[in-house]
């Protein structure tokens, strides 16, 4: 994508390189005219030409125009639609609209391989997505999407221990922990508490860990090595005829990690939530509660309560809620547009 973009000429004398072809040859400063990779305008420059290629003809493709809007991540495009006639029709639009500025689209993936067609490559029915928040060379404790299961996966990024257990390394490991849906919050809070112990023990960062810490990090790191690949699902919505979505929020907090809650949105509870009814949870029922703790990676893939949430979330009358009929707040139930897709491109 990257070479398909011109720089402005007044540019790119900012892009020279010196080269020859062999150490003989005299050096040449070559000029580049398309935007290069590693600079640190590649993601800026490429997101504001697919925006104003959306600009230009977002009347003729509105489906292709509103996923390079909204769904797209410098030279990725994870969208998707709610029907296969949408979906095929999705794909016609990305794929005539980013022909117009000599963009290619290819790697299509979808959990619906009748609308690839031709696009598909032949592992396409194997093909795993590693999810990333930085280059993919660099494996991470993340997120990677099987499109034929149409299951987000987690699994270790080690098999072995580190080596030479210190602040500095502790800390690039629990960095390598990707996780942006949360799903795994439980087992990095304890790797996160741990750092919290090394810091308060004011060690250099190149120090060795003190006996105490060494074994709560080995044991740490041992449930991680171990930990079974994590499967949940991506779409979560099993009936299609769907009348109404409720959002309950459960929140804790300890004097070592808060679940799901800051200290900003804690102090202005009261001023937002008038209107809403709020009850204590019980610890046993609380999923935050979990969070907040913390657990190994095993115990969490049994762990009901973080999954599946307290019984009485399931049973459609609010008596059996906590403080039902007993505590006279106002409950309001609120609906939210599905923002969600159930077939993905």
């Amino acid at each position: 994508m990257y070479r398909g973009i011109k720089v402005a000429d007044q540019d790119t004398d900012l892009q020279c390189i010196l080269w020859r072809d062999n150490p003989n040859d005299p050096l040449q400063c070559i000029t580049l005219v398309t935007v290069t990779y590693e600079t640190s305008a590649v993601p800026c420059l490429a997101t504001r030409s697919l925006i104003k290629l959306v600009d230009d003809y977002a009347i003729d493709y509105p489906l292709a125009s509103n996923a390079l809007r909204q769904d797209t991540y410098v030279d990725d495009i994870l969208s998707g639609s709610d029907t296969l006639v949408g979906l095929a029709e999705l794909k016609a639009q990305l794929s005539e609209l980013l022909s117009l500025a000599s963009f290619k689209l290819h790697k299509w993936v979808s959990n619906q391989k009748s609308v690839l067609g031709d696009t598909t490559t032949s592992s396409a029915d194997k093909v795993d997505i590693q999810l990333t928040d930085n280059d993919l060379s660099v494996k991470t404790l993340g997120l990677g999407y099987n499109p034929t299961t149409d299951m987000f996966q987690f699994s270790s990024p080690i098999d072995q221990p580190v080596t030479n257990c210190t602040k500095r390394n502790i800390l690039s490991f629990i960095g390598k922990m990707f996780d942006p849906l949360g799903i795994l919050g439980p087992v990095i809070i304890r790797g996160k508490l741990l750092l919290q112990q090394i810091w308060s023990r004011n060690l250099n960062w190149d120090d060795p860990l003190p006996p105490d810490i060494l074994k709560q990090w080995q044991e740490f790191e041992k449930g991680i090595i171990q930990m079974t690949a994590i499967s949940v699902s991506r779409w979560l919505f099993l009936s299609d005829s769907i009348i109404a979505i409720e959002i309950h929020a459960f929140s804790d907090a300890s004097e070592k990690a808060y679940g799901r809650w800051n200290t900003f949105v804690a102090n202005r509870v009261q001023e937002l939530t008038n209107g809403f009814q709020r009850s204590h949870v019980k610890t046993k029922d609380n999923p935050s509660d979990v969070l907040s703790r913390g657990t190994d990676p095993n115990s969490l893939i049994t762990n009901e309560i973080w999954w599946n949430g307290p019984s009485w979330l399931c049973k459609y009358d609010y008596y059996y809620f906590p403080n039902a009929g007993i505590v006279e707040i106002e409950f309001e139930l609120f609906r939210i547009k599905l923002l969600a897709k159930k077939l993905l491109l």
